[in-house]
């Protein structure tokens, strides 16, 4: 159904209307790329998750056990750090 049999349109509304539509993509399309945008977003969020563990080493805690295991010592006490 075009505009014109809703209500008298003039030819730019009918213009407008039809770029509207071909704006528009279809609704597989649409669920397409939703889809893959989650899927992106959660790969994201797991390699995140996966990755967190391997900045430990970086922390002054992490060092400073590693230092008191290497020397057979009880670590200090740890800083949050």
């Amino acid at each position: 159904m075009h505009i014109g049999a809703l209500f008298e349109a003039d030819a730019q509304t009918e213009r407008w209307c039809a770029f509207r539509r071909s704006d528009t993509p279809p609704l597989s399309v649409r669920a397409t790329v939703r889809s893959r945008r989650w899927y992106m977003g959660q790969l994201e969020r797991e390699v995140t998750m996966q990755t967190a563990s391997l900045k430990l080493y970086l922390t002054e805690d992490f060092q400073e056990a590693a230092r008191a295991f290497a020397e057979k010592r009880q670590p200090g006490p740890f800083k949050g750090r």
